[in-house]
């Protein structure tokens, strides 16, 4: 009865973030490393990933002192209230790993003296804050949380006992069998939910042998047979059969605690398993009848957790035989993608107003509509050919050599409220991803925070992304404002995200968009079926109609640079329609250039151009155009191929056949001519 060393490798992490964080990490880590020593599995695992283990350990030990209070309490932050569950959890951790971390007996007696003064005089224990991270907890909650918050702070008390002395030991051992007499209580009395509860949960999980009568498991003798062992071995047993059997069908473990209790029960049944059991060796055939389909897999104690690739079955009944001795167990693993369901909106809100000015890539700059709220470029001098070419069909971006040394700071605004109906649990967690290119204000969150009416309870401020700590979410809008510094200019501008949502209650949660002043809050996509393009690239840049700059080689380079051009047209529009975030363009071909995946395009072809409403620049309905580009990736209800309007695109206006005749233009008009004429018979030739 083993779990694979190489699947428990996963959980030694080194413990980071706040005091819950902290123990989310360390507490797995430290039950790892015990169960490892004991299993003696080690060996399988890389060199020197013990002393990685106790290092991290070690770190987590130092790191969880920080958020100790002079009370001996522990809160997930040293500011925050005390959580009698996280103070337990770190006493039950601490006492179990004093070895591998050099534990103080001060740092178990501090916890436990506080623990004491959270029990009731019925016995019980309460915990006034709950901790905010309720997934660390397992089943510490739910209908009976009372009865099994005093159980885990009672066992915790138990494995500190090693640790007390004198007065404090008996003190100790008098709220264990005081909070135990309340406990029996509850269980013993046979109405109680909790009674119910348990009778249920050991019925489900009762494997019954006929012959010999309820409580006897089928099988391994060895173990089970009455009267060879004692209660505690058995009940450890049974804690490995329940904890095996949820790693193997879940894939793991739901909760921090669910891990540290399986672990546990691991390592005790590893001291206390009978050395003279000899070791299982199985070997399995997998088969499909009819079908020359065989594959044979050897289980043995080293060699746990064997996964195979089944996928060739896949169709087929697969016929299994198992032979020689001792006991395992075959999980069928199927993977498939769903699509995330959406979010509502109904209980939370919240909202995200960006203001001030943004400093935007002047090669981007100039192509995008602005409402309001922008820094003008910072050079308006005429690009020379070889310049624009660069910039525009290779879209490079100034990131750092037109960045000014000021920094902009713009203004964040964000709203929280619920709707009259919602009934929520307690604190929320608004989480912010930033604009790109920007960070928040660190001292202005301070300010929130530490104000008298404590806007918020917390925050932490990483890699783009802003998380803001509520107490609750009031019922009526509520808004906090705090600054943000742009460290970069932004080039390619796109909505961000911000949610909010219950932290008791995750699924409880409110997604929206917001973004840059005077830019659309609307992510832009493009989607046909199944199959959606996003539509968020760099605008494009018109051509400007008549002007001397623009020769038949500048257009023949940027029509021969592969692979952002794959066609080239001229087209007449027909129709202008507005559709969500997009102007659609409704165009007949009048030539084919060059094409690539759209093979029925022809002279007289309908086809759909669109662009973003955001960007500058449109076509006049009745006039023909040069529009090169790059291939769509959808298509439109006929099923042909849609194209979208970007950087990548070379939109031209074509020139009026009587302004050609005369000597200003002339020039103009022959390039473009020979242009045509040559990039429809020759395709690229440079």
């Amino acid at each position: 009865m083993r779990v694979s060393g190489q699947g428990i490798r996963q959980l030694i992490r080194m413990p980071t973030g706040c005091g819950e964080q902290t123990m989310i990490s360390m507490g797995p880590a430290a039950y790892s490393t015990r169960y490892l020593d004991h299993s003696k599995q080690w060996k399988e695992l890389p060199a020197g990933l013990r002393d990685q283990a106790l290092e991290f350990i070690r770190a987590g030990y130092t790191r969880i002192l920080t958020y100790k209070k002079k009370d001996g309490s522990y809160g997930a932050w040293i500011h925050y209230d005390s959580s009698t569950w996280l103070t337990a959890f770190v006493l039950k951790t601490l006492s179990q790993v004093h070895s591998y971390a050099d534990v103080q007996n001060e740092e178990i007696e501090d916890p436990a003296s506080y623990l004491l003064t959270q029990q009731l005089h019925s016995g019980e224990f309460h915990d006034p804050k709950p901790v905010i991270h309720r997934e660390m907890q397992g089943g510490v909650g739910g209908v009976d949380s009372r009865i099994s918050l005093t159980a885990f702070v009672t066992i915790a008390l138990h494995h500190s006992l090693a640790a007390q002395t004198g007065e404090k030991l008996q003190r100790v051992k008098d709220a264990i069998d005081k909070s135990t007499e309340y406990l029996q209580d509850k269980i013993l009395k046979p109405d109680s939910s909790a009674a119910h509860q348990a009778v249920e949960i050991l019925k489900s999980q009762a494997i019954e042998d006929r012959e010999k009568g309820p409580g006897y498991h089928r099988g391994d003798d060895s173990v089970w047979a009455a009267g060879r062992w004692p209660t505690e071995s058995r009940s450890w047993r049974s804690l490995c059969t329940l904890a095996v059997r949820a790693a193997e069908l879940r894939r793991g473990f739901r909760s921090t605690q669910d891990t540290v209790v399986a672990l546990e029960a691991l390592s005790e049944f590893e001291i206390l398993k009978d050395p003279n059991t000899p070791p299982p060796k199985l070997e399995i055939k997998l088969s499909s009848l009819g079908k020359n389909l065989n594959q044979r897999v050897t289980l043995e104690t080293s060699a746990i957790g064997v996964e195979e690739d089944l996928r060739r079955f896949v169709g087929n009944t697969i016929d299994i035989n198992v032979g020689g001795s001792g006991k395992g167990s075959l999980t069928v693993l199927k993977i498939y993608n769903s699509m995330e369901p959406k979010t509502s909106c109904n209980d939370l809100k919240i909202e995200v107003t960006v203001t001030g000015k943004v400093k935007y890539t002047p090669v981007v700059v100039d192509y995008y509509d602005y409402e309001g709220g922008e820094e003008p470029p910072q050079s308006d001098q005429a690009m020379s050919e070889l310049d624009w070419f660069d910039a525009r069909s290779r879209r490079k971006r100034d990131a750092t050599g037109h960045e000014s040394s000021k920094k902009s700071v713009v203004n964040y605004q964000v709203c929280i409220w619920h709707s009259s109906a919602a009934n929520l649990s307690g604190m929320a967690i608004a989480d912010i991803t930033m604009l790109s290119g920007f960070e928040a204000d660190t001292e202005d969150l301070d300010k929130l925070k530490g104000l008298a009416d404590q806007y918020i309870n917390h925050y932490e401020s990483t890699e783009g992304r802003l998380l803001l700590y509520f107490d609750g979410i009031p019922p009526e809008q509520e808004c906090i404002e705090f600054g943000a510094k742009q460290i970069i200019p932004i080039g390619l501008v796109q909505p961000a995200t911000a949610t909010l949502y219950d932290y008791y209650e995750p699924d409880r949660k409110c997604t929206t968009f917001y973004n840059a002043p005077g830019r659309s809050t609307f992510v832009s996509t493009l989607c046909s079926g199944e199959v959606c393009q996003c539509a968020e690239k760099p605008c494009h840049k018109q051509q400007e109609t008549y002007s001397k700059t623009l020769t038949k080689d500048l257009r023949m380079s940027h029509a021969c640079f592969d692979p952002i051009v794959n066609y080239g047209y001229t087209v007449k529009v027909l129709s202008i329609v507005e559709q969500n975030n997009f102007q659609v363009y409704k165009c007949a071909i009048t030539r084919t250039l060059q094409y690539n995946r759209d093979e029925l395009v022809a002279p007289g072809s309908i086809r759909f151009f669109l662009k973003r409403r955001q960007c500058k620049g449109s076509l006049n309905e009745g006039q023909q155009y040069l529009i090169m580009g790059n291939d769509g990736k959808t298509t439109d209800q006929q099923g042909h191929m849609q194209y979208l309007l970007d950087s990548s695109s070379w939109i031209e206006e074509l020139p009026q056949e009587e302004k050609c005749r005369g000597s200003a233009y002339r020039r103009y008009c022959k390039g473009l001519t020979d242009f045509l004429d040559e990039y429809e018979s020759s395709g690229c030739t440079i």
